[in-house]
């Protein structure tokens, strides 16, 4: 499935929402790896991946699959996993591209759609509002949701948010 930008948003929100619901995850941080296991994907960590990859999802007819790299930052490892649930829940039946170098991507608007839901699995936004309003500055959001600067400034510039850093 692949969601013009238009459209994505509500529909994303509402499988995040769902995905938390099923998950009885009420509130930050948002843990991927146990949403992971409860959709039935096996998350497993590999050493000799290329520099250039963080990880990659494998979708079985019976099972999926999320291959990290060995040693990645706690927080990259977090969005990785979301990043690749994504995948898994929205790009099965899409093609993939392989440069020959070990590393393969989706189109760019998957990636952008892929991108989108891990911050709005990881940052829900009516938790990210809520923070806001109980005045979190935009260090203290990102290490209470877990997530990095770069994707903070990510959710907030997609929720029409700004804060001062």
């Amino acid at each position: 499935m692949h969601l013009c930008f238009c459209c994505a948003a509500p529909l994303l929100d509402a499988l995040v929402d769902m995905l938390l619901r099923d998950g009885h995850v009420v509130g930050p941080p948002v843990d991927p790896f146990g949403l992971a296991q409860l959709l039935g994907i096996m998350v497993v960590r590999a050493g000799g991946l290329p520099p250039s990859l963080d990880g990659f999802a494998i979708a079985g007819t019976r099972s999926h699959l999320i291959v990290l790299r060995g040693h990645p930052w706690p927080t990259r490892a977090r969005v990785t996993v979301a990043h690749e649930i994504a995948h898994l829940l929205l790009h099965t039946d899409e093609a993939i591209s392989f440069d020959g170098q070990a590393s393969c991507r989706y189109s760019a608007p998957l990636e952008d759609e892929a991108r989108a839901f891990a911050a709005a699995l990881l940052m829900p936004e009516p938790w990210v509002r809520s923070a806001l309003r109980t005045g979190y500055h935009f260090r203290r959001l990102c290490s209470r949701f877990e997530v990095s600067k770069q994707m903070g400034r990510r959710r907030l510039a997609a929720l029409g948010l700004v804060m001062p850093h």
